[in-house]
């Protein structure tokens, strides 16, 4: 079926937008009719072709293997079905988008919470004695949620479903994605191992912090012809430098694995100085030696004679080796990983002359899909004795809110009596929380289960609930209008994400509701613009259709206030202050443009005595950012923000961009005539510039310094346009047309 704005998919998910097609699929924003009207991406494969009886099972079979992968920064799947032959996946919607609205326009901060979450779920893939390649690690396939974690997608297919597609869909372009392949993917017989994920978190980390990818579309390839590792350009700290520069390495052995760059990342996060670490790690890697060179390559022909043997009697199958990381070179060691790869007799699909497949591999399958084995791991047993027949399964951590997706495979119930179980890391620090839900609706939860060691659940009838939750009311009679209501459970740091509708406000005498658990307690604090001041209360418990009532006596002192100074010579439209050891997304302290020359008072989320240091940013009104990072504050503290402390320092005046296109523009860059082929950085900083649409921005030197401008655009279809050598004046209007197309 051809898909649609506005129809009804498989009588559940109304369509709302595309908002992203690929070769083989594409993904739609969707609001669930069926489930409280919630709304979700759809990922659908091959819409409008369909796939054959054998293309389903593959299907089926990998996504049940999918289904057994849980990390906090893997966007793992609600659900997967199919409909008029057409697999489809349903995910969480992240509103905010992926890490491509953070091209050149990531912070310091940022950026170690990007490389520290997005090896953290590699570290996790690639775990296993048999480890998962995602194989296509970019921008585009990070997702942010809205407590500001960074999430891995598209996990997508396997060689052996992608052939299915290709059968179903034809052949399909591949232009964009060499950008982020290591320089080993570009050898005639690729092999997926660890180490060429990790060259594309560095090439993705290079592109959000400057701007472009570090050789352009040609990625690896040009390492193989000799080219160096370019510098990171910005005022970037040396150690982030340097840890980018390490998983850009050419030689795989000398890149660091995902667990090192997570153990880094965690460190710097805390304020710790890992320079003099990364430096000791590029020195002292085991390069091979000359005289191991020489063993390899003798070694090498043996073992190649050995396959060549074997691979007759084995009736033609071929294997395949994953080096991963540092490979031992002694002769013994490769007849002895030669012979093993052998007996279990791994395959190899043939890409039979298409492109290098770039999405996620889960290494080919037998028949029957076989969960990734852990290094250490448990068995969870379910036991269903309710008398009914249970539909869906699930965990959650202790204490935590979402339950995340059915546990069962798709379409599995679990029938009076029966059993299912669950391969899970072992996790001696916390417990966790069972629900099972049957075909009659109703729930039972078991709580504070601890999965140390092998455990069996079994669901009575005694453990029928009515799912925990329940509406409360949080009504404000504070006196102000409040912008951002806030909720944590008792004892969690974080507060999390906003829980008011995005540019919703909540006018004094007004109240909304939410679903929270009647087995926990909470704080729950509101944020007012206009006075500046939260509202907070402290371990509130909640019962069935509870009130909690806000008013002036619950105005929150416990911050100190500092002053707040532009200086920057333009007008300031956004105010930050984040502490320095916190990452989730915080609200814009200012409540009113603040003019150059005025300055505002502004309420610290903290006490002093609590939190003393924070990164504390400004943007004025072209979106130019103003930073001071690690701010030791003081009460009563001036903070003053000059030119000097702009991101893009020496800028010179705005101008106006006008889009008369009749395309939608995703990047726009400004670069003197003289300075060739330097484009510098994008400067649409993650928005899009509609047709018909202005966007003003200063441009990167004063007028008396350069006035010769090459500015250049970029559409949605990727097509570009440009205008050389333009004589620009402060507040000129550049009007692009499709006359200006390349």
């Amino acid at each position: 079926m051809e898909l649609k704005e506005g129809i009804l998919f498989h009588n559940h998910y109304l369509l709302i937008r595309v908002l992203g097609r690929g070769g083989f699929s594409e993904v739609w924003l969707a609001e669930n009719v069926k489930v409280n009207h919630m709304e979700v991406a759809l990922k659908v494969y091959a819409p409008g072709n369909g796939l054959d009886d054998d293309g389903l099972r593959i299907f089926r079979e990998e996504f049940e293997l999918m289904a057994g992968l849980n990390h906090g920064n893997l966007l793992r799947p609600f659900h997967f079905n199919e409909f008029e032959r057409t697999p489809y996946l349903v995910l969480p919607y992240c509103e905010r988008g992926s890490a491509t609205n953070l091209i050149g326009a990531i912070s310091e901060d940022e950026a170690w919470h990007f490389l520290r979450d997005v090896a953290s779920g590699l570290a996790y893939l690639h775990e296993p004695e048999t480890p998962i390649i995602h194989q296509d690690i970019k921008p585009h396939n990070v997702l942010m949620d809205d407590r500001g974690n960074f999430l891995i997608t598209d996990f997508g297919i396997s060689t052996q479903a992608r052939g299915t597609l290709r059968k179903s869909m034809g052949d399909v372009q591949f232009a964009g994605v060499f950008a982020y392949m290591a320089p080993e993917r570009f050898g005639r017989n690729p092999m997926p191992i660890k180490a060429s994920d990790i060259w594309s978190l560095g090439a993705t980390m290079f592109e959000l912090l400057e701007g472009d990818a570090p050789y352009g579309d040609r990625g690896g390839s040009m390492q193989n012809g000799g080219a160096e590792i370019p510098e990171l350009k910005r005022n970037w700290s040396p150690a982030l430098k340097k840890i980018v520069k390490l998983c850009l390495m050419n030689e795989t052995w000398d890149r660091p694995t995902a667990m090192q760059l997570v153990e880094w990342c965690e460190k710097r996060i805390k304020g710790e100085n890992i320079l003099p670490e990364l430096i000791k790690f590029e020195k002292k890697r085991d390069r091979p030696k000359p005289w191991k060179k020489i063993i390899w390559g003798i070694a090498a022909c043996l073992a190649a004679i050995l396959i060549a043997l074997i691979f007759l009697n084995k009736g033609g199958k071929t294997i395949i080796e994953d080096p991963g990381y540092p490979p031992d070179t002694t002769l013994d060691s490769i007849i002895r990983r030669t012979l093993d790869s052998l007996r279990n007799e791994p395959q190899r699909s043939n890409n039979h002359g298409f492109a290098p497949d770039t999405t996620p591999v889960l290494k080919e399958q037998p028949s029957t899909p076989v969960r990734p084995v852990m290094s250490t791991t448990i068995s969870l047993t379910i036991a269903n004795n309710t008398e009914q027949t249970a539909t869906h399964v699930y965990m959650r951590q202790s204490r935590m809110d979402n339950w995340g997706s059915n546990r069962l495979p798709s379409g599995q119930t679990l029938g009076h009596g029966q059993t299912y179980s669950l391969s899970l890391d072992k996790d001696k620090g916390n417990k966790y929380d069972i629900r099972m839900q049957t075909s009659d609706g109703k729930t039972y939860t078991k709580t504070n289960v601890s999965i140390a060691e092998d455990v069996r659940v079994s669901f009575t009838v005694q453990d029928q609930d009515d799912g925990g939750e329940t509406a409360v009311t949080i009504a404000n009679n504070t006196g102000q209008s409040v912008n951002f209501v806030y909720i944590r459970q008792r004892g969690i740091v974080r507060w999390g994400s906003d829980r008011l509708e995005s540019g919703k406000t909540l006018t004094n005498g007004a109240s909304f509701s939410v679903q929270l658990n009647r087995s926990n307690r909470y704080d729950i604090r509101l944020y007012a613009y206009l006075d500046g001041y939260f509202y907070t209360k402290q371990d509130v418990s909640v019962a069935s259709n509870s009130k909690v009532t806000f008013t002036k006596e619950d105005k929150e002192l416990v911050g100190d206030k500092i002053t707040l100074v532009n200086n920057t010579g333009y007008g300031i439209q956004w105010g930050f202050i984040q502490p320095i050891d916190e990452d989730y997304p915080v609200p814009n302290r200012l409540p009113v443009n603040l003019n150059d020359g005025q300055e505002t008072s502004l309420l610290l989320p903290y006490r002093i005595s609590e939190v003393s240091k924070y990164t504390i940013w400004v943007r004025d009104l072209h979106r130019e950012k103003y930073t001071k990072n690690n701010v030791t504050v003081s009460a009563n503290s001036r903070i003053v923000f000059s030119s000097s402390d702009s991101d893009y320092k020496n800028l010179g005046p705005p101008i106006t961009i006008v889009n008369n296109t009749g395309k939608t523009i995703k990047t726009l860059y400004i670069s003197p005539t003289d300075d060739k082929d330097n484009w510098g950085d994008n400067r649409m900083y993650g928005e899009q510039l509609s047709n018909g649409r202005e966007a003003t921005r200063r441009l990167p030197h004063p007028i008396n310094v350069v006035n010769d401008y090459d500015i250049k655009l970029k559409d949605t279809d990727d097509k570009t346009y440009t205008k050389k050598s333009v004589r620009v004046n402060s507040n000129d209007k550049i009007k692009f047309t499709v006359e200006d197309i390349d």
